[in-house]
């Protein structure tokens, strides 16, 4: 493609192409006569909750998603977006329309012919300087750098509505629904994941605050203090267990079938288990050789509850996650956290599900292979993910609603296993699922850019969303004999070398003073009759410093209920009971913090 414009685009940074390998062109019909209609795919967004549209307390913020069709109003959608990916290049009124008015305009032209007619017949002038991205070839081979680019300056303009040239709309329709999947599926993960999680699902409608780590976490981190101190990193399992290959043990419901494969391996392949599935193996009589943890909401806690002193297992925790009381005799943390007053571990890269998290360590680990098992991210019941029988959410199963299908909120997506199988999911998991499978795919990328032999990446459930050409899916997949790798196991250090309690012990006994004067200034405002200056001074405070941010998860704390009664209420006496109501709340909660540092101290000083 040496055509003089296209090369000024290119310059420009408005042109990116990706070739086709020879032979796989896509030749399409010419969009030089026609208009560009929004698309009638059934968006992801038809399976989110309504209320995640807006979940901000300022009304005039654009949505985070609308719901759109072949005859929705595009004037209308441009006050809710500015952002329009258009497949086909052709420049029709709609196009010239959006330029305009300032919108931000990909085009996905993935007949290189119909790009070159376009770039020759359009007048420059009506493109130059436009807020206006051309991805024109294979347009999976942009996908890699699809996610930075979107972030960074596409996102930015609001959620993307696609448009589809009329010249060849069913066929953009059949052929890049995948695509079209997988822009959403970012845009998910970038801009709704962020206020439907756990960081902001107690925090709606969301405010100006400061927001750092939340109650679960301050509490673990508390909980954690003296073990984190004294315990290693998982630095000390890097690369201890080359030549092994490790079993991922997650706890989907076909984990129940797995169970005894797993124990016959168990002797020649590091048995790594999510969390929730160490019920599930230790009630089949197998003991996992690692434990890994990354959920850090208080409600996890329940699946290591009635466990006893598990001595040959590692329970590899990061350090906001909670760790089991007497569970662990040995615990490696990773994750980091407040460099000043802790020693610091390593970072393992996850996404989404702790199920990604034990995929890397058993990279990090230096394991030779991978095999998954009961790892689904998926289940059978369209309105409900289900779970091995023995795990936290066992139950889930027998509380799910019989419904049809609606295709919408509240159903779970739709989507297809390795088997070939329908099943349903969130998109949470849906976008581990995408993210799992391509940093599977570069693992073997890696090695064969280097020359060497491709590592054994297979999953004995079917039934799963972990799928690719190198996943070898084998329900009776056979491992070759080898060392047992417990005794491995037994040479992992039990404590940290340099143990120096001196910045974590000052680090509590600081925050223990900074909580008590919270605590005397609280008493104070509660002892005053009004909303006075200083009063609300303390609660601008709280706002500012991430107290307010935690206390939203708190107990029973109802924050929907106390926006409404405290900042939208014009009933001074509604919100002067309302205030001293959450001041009550964060005192508990201080109170709480006291009581986990000054027992972490005591641990801290051997007593």
């Amino acid at each position: 493609m040496q055509h003089a414009a296209i090369k000024d685009l290119e310059q420009a940074g408005m042109l990116l192409v990706a070739p086709y390998d020879e032979g796989h062109g896509l030749k399409l019909s010419s969009c030089e006569n026609g208009d560009h209609v929004p698309s009638g795919h059934h968006s992801l967004w038809r399976y989110l909750s309504p209320k995640l549209m807006r979940p901000h307390a300022d009304t005039k913020r654009r949505p985070l998603f609308e719901f759109y069709g072949p005859e929705s109003d595009l004037v209308g959608l441009g006050k809710q977006t500015s952002l329009f990916v258009l497949f086909g290049a052709g420049l029709s009124s709609t196009l010239l329309k959006f330029l305009r008015n300032g919108a931000t305009v990909l085009i996905l032209e993935p007949d290189l012919d119909n790009l070159r007619c376009f770039v020759e017949s359009t007048d420059p002038s009506l493109i130059q300087g436009k807020r206006l991205l051309i991805l024109a070839g294979d347009m999976e081979k942009f996908k890699p750098q699809l996610e930075a680019l979107a972030v960074k300056a596409l996102f930015k303009a609001g959620f993307p509505v696609f448009l589809f040239h009329q010249a060849n709309a069913e066929t953009y329709q059949e052929r890049f629904a995948g695509f079209i999947e997988y822009v959403e599926l970012i845009y998910f993960r970038h801009k709704v994941y962020p206020v439907s999680g756990h960081d902001q699902i107690r925090g709606k409608p969301i405010r100006d605050i400061r927001r750092g780590i939340y109650f679960d976490q301050q509490k673990h981190l508390f909980e954690n203090l003296a073990r984190y101190v004294k315990q290693p990193g998982v630095d000390v399992l890097h690369n201890k267990f080359t030549g092994f290959p490790a079993v991922i043990v997650a706890a989907g419901p076909d984990l129940d079938k797995r169970l005894e494969w797993i124990a016959s391996v168990r002797d020649r392949a590091v048995v790594i288990c999510v969390n929730n599935a160490l019920k599930p193996l230790l009630a089949a009589g197998v003991t996992p050789h690692v434990v890994v943890i990354v959920d850090s909401s208080v409600a996890v806690e329940a699946s290591f509850e009635k466990i006893g002193p598990l001595e040959e297992t590692i329970l590899a925790a990061h350090t906001l996650s909670g760790t089991g009381a007497g569970v662990f005799p040995r615990i490696c943390f990773w994750g980091g956290c407040l460099p000043e007053a802790f020693p610091p571990t390593p970072l393992l890269p996850w996404h989404g599900s702790v199920l990604t998290a034990a995929f890397s360590l058993a990279q990090f680990m230096g394991c030779n292979g991978y095999v998954f098992a009961g790892a689904q991210l998926a289940g059978d019941h369209p309105y409900s993910l289900t779970y091995a029988k023995q795990s936290m959410h066992g139950h889930r199963r027998d509380t799910a609603p019989d419904m049809e299908l609606r295709h919408c909120h509240p159903q779970l997506y739709p989507v297809q296993a390795a088997s070939g199988l329908t099943m349903y999911t969130t998109l949470n998991f849906l976008d581990t699922a995408v993210w799992l499978n391509m940093e599977i795919a570069s693992v073997v990328s890696r090695a064969r850019e280097k020359g060497e032999p491709v590592p054994l990446i297979a999953n004995v459930t079917p039934d799963s969303l972990i799928d690719g050409p190198d996943v070898v899916v084998d329900e009776a997949l056979e491992l070759p004999e080898g060392p047992d790798p417990a005794r491995a196991v037994a040479k992992i250090p039990k404590r940290r070398k340099g143990f120096r309690p001196d910045k974590a012990r000052h680090f509590a006994l600081s925050t223990i003073e900074q909580c008590r004067q919270w605590r005397k200034e609280i008493h104070a405002a509660q002892a005053r009759p009004e909303l006075d200056p200083e009063t609300l001074a303390l609660f601008a405070r709280f706002e500012d410093n991430n107290v307010s941010y935690q206390v939203q998860r708190f107990e029973d704390f109802d924050n929907p209920l106390f926006y409404r009664e405290f900042f939208q209420s014009q009933d001074s006496k509604v919100r002067n009971i309302a205030l001293l109501n959450y001041f009550g709340y964060v005192e508990r909660m201080l109170t709480l913090y006291i009581s986990l540092l000054g027992k972490s101290v005591a641990a801290l000083q051997g007593r």
